[in-house]
């Protein structure tokens, strides 16, 4: 970070440090909006420690900057502005930066919009900074503070705080409005505090632990419904909006396609979709187990998938289970003879972040998982493996999100213990059919497994890449809800239909990795299961325990060997 500080000051942008993970500046920067900082206060500053960086805006940088914050925000200034300023990607949205006028000042939630104008007395975290494992990035670059464009008067009209943004889109809200209420929707509105009593009661349904299965639910009814593509977007906006807490805007797009991806569907062929969820199931089910995970919602399907059911029994590949109607149980026929003598029993030798290793071991062909709540680390938790590891094996990493410019940057970040030149591994982008693109000899480090619905697919994914693999492992990451104190999550999306498979399954939470099962004990007198331990997250990539790996009802665990590993 300290470079790119130093660079930014070169081109005579006011940088000041701003707290790693975090918008929050690290040092009082009121006088830095009259006067650039001195080198020493940047070496000074970034010495001490690894800051995201701030970037001044204003007349003392020469800058001001438009900051869309989501999507929406994105689009609706497209509208107004057609020319090619330089501009940021961010976690949310993007940053466009132009040449500062005097005057300017600082505006937020223009017309209502997930957009700020940052000029004097504001300021803009710059890249490579990183906040919940994000990375503000260039998307074009900023050559020279004197040749940004200015931005249009017409288009700082169209911004002012108290006027419409863009005129169309307030007339498509009057008429969504009045769809909305033919429709029996409450439209939220962004202005007014005391909502009625209707749009409370539909926020108490959309609520943590649940917002994510509401969303597509209502998606997939809209659908059904036949509403226009924009009007299920603009639906799902406001719904998003009104979760408690609210609904990340940018992955509403993934549940509108998805839904009517769905919808395309009409003519569904039940039984083939019913035998592949058979696969990821094990025990006994109920047809209304079905109906739920594949978002049954008309009659029609449900007794399509009632009437399977029954021709599923009289083939022979269900039978039924117990006394309560619509509870079967597959019929295991297939035979998988095992090769005992033959079989290879030396350990997988591998490294984990946290020194997991010194609890578990693996064997050639096993499956580990690492279920993690969204933005606590299990990217990083990938890479740091695939650092401890990529010198005593073939490493495959997967990534579903990252390009190869953010890869970079990460990888940047271990640059005290493995600069860019060392790094030994291959890299591909992969968000579906892992298993035609995994080494079967090699190891295998899956960033990460991405669904959005039909959860139930994802044991099916990890059954195939353990078909897969042969002296080689593989290491998954999935998402999973966040705990709380008094609700611990501990499986990813799928539940349980993720745990056929791994020999090794992990959780993680913001802070803390948990255990969760563990087939193979490093000692056969020192059971790992159910053992967690807290963590931080230093310099954008080291894993350093807080603590040792503990029992919460019986405390403390004693392992040996609990400092962190640096291997080269």
């Amino acid at each position: 970070m300290l470079q790119h500080a130093l660079r930014y000051r070169d081109m005579g942008l006011s940088v000041i440090p701003v707290r790693s993970n975090s918008k929050i500046p690290a040092t009082k920067w009121l006088e830095y909006q009259s006067r650039l900082p001195s080198v020493d206060e940047i070496n000074q500053w970034w010495g001490r420690e690894d800051y995201n960086i701030g970037i001044v805006t204003g007349a003392v940088s020469g800058i001001m900057v438009i900051d869309c914050d989501s999507p929406s925000a994105i689009t609706a200034f497209l509208e107004l502005y057609k020319g090619d300023a330089p501009r940021v990607r961010t976690p949310r949205g993007m940053h466009f930066f132009f040449k500062y006028e005097e005057g300017m000042q600082n505006s937020v939630r223009v017309a209502g919009y997930d957009l700020d104008i940052r000029a004097d007395g504001g300021y803009v975290v710059a890249p490579p900074s990183i906040i919940n494992n994000r990375l503000y990035e260039f998307i074009k670059p900023i050559e020279s503070i004197s040749i940004i464009p200015n931005i249009d008067s017409n288009i700082i009209n169209a911004l002012s705080i108290n006027n419409a943004l863009i005129t169309n889109n307030n007339i498509n809200n009057n008429i969504y409005n009045a769809r909305a209420r033919e429709a029996n929707i409450v439209p939220f509105n962004k202005n007014n505090h005391n909502q009625s009593h209707e749009s409370q009661t539909v926020t108490d349904y959309f609520i943590k632990g649940r917002r994510d299965e509401d969303i597509f639910h209502a998606a997939n009814c809209l659908v059904k419904g036949g509403a226009k593509v924009d009007f299920i977007r603009q639906a799902l906006k406001m719904l998003a909006f009104s979760c408690n807490p609210p609904f990340p805007e940018n992955e509403i797009e993934a549940k509108v396609s998805s839904a009517i991806e769905r919808g395309k569907r009409k003519d569904r062929n039940i039984m083939a979709e019913i035998k592949e969820w058979l696969e990821s199931q094990t025990g006994h089910f109920r047809v209304t187990d079905y109906h739920n995970e594949s978002h049954l919602v008309t009659k029609q399907e449900k007794h399509a998938a009632n009437v399977a059911f029954t021709r599923l029994c009289e083939q022979g590949i269900l039978e039924r289970h117990g006394d309560r109607s619509g509870t079967y149980r597959k019929v295991e026929n297939d035979v998988e003879v095992i090769d005992w003598k033959n079989a290879v029993t030396e350990e997988y030798p591998i490294k984990f972040p946290l020194n997991v290793h010194h609890l578990v071991k693996l064997y050639p062909g096993n499956i580990a998982i690492l279920a993690g709540a969204t933005n606590t680390g299990k990217t990083t938790f990938m890479l740091e493996l695939v650092r401890l590891n990529q010198f005593t094996h073939n490493v495959l990493y997967m990534n579903s999100e990252m390009g190869a410019s953010e890869l970079k940057l990460r990888l940047e970040m271990f640059k005290d213990v493995c600069p860019l030149e060392k790094w030994k591994f291959k890299a591909i982008e992969r968000s579906d059919k892992f298993a035609d693109a995994i080494d079967p000899d090699g190891l295998n480090v899956i960033d990460f497994m991405e669904i959005y619905d039909e959860f139930w697919k994802l044991g099916g994914w990890i059954r195939d890449v353990h078909k897969k693999l042969n002296k080689g492992v593989a290491i998954i990451a999935i998402q999973k809800q966040s705990s709380t104190k008094k609700d611990q999550k501990d499986f990813g999306r799928g539940g349980e239909m993720t745990l056929e498979k791994p020999r090794l399954y992990m959780a993680m939470d913001r802070g803390r990795l948990k255990i969760v099962k563990a087939k193979i004990w490093r000692r056969h007198d020192r059971n790992p299961n159910g053992l967690s331990r807290s963590f931080k997250i230093v310099s954008g990539w080291k894993f350093l325990p807080n603590d040792e790996w503990r029992d919460e009802k019986e405390g403390q665990y004693p392992t040996s060997g609990a400092g962190y590993e640096v291997s080269e």
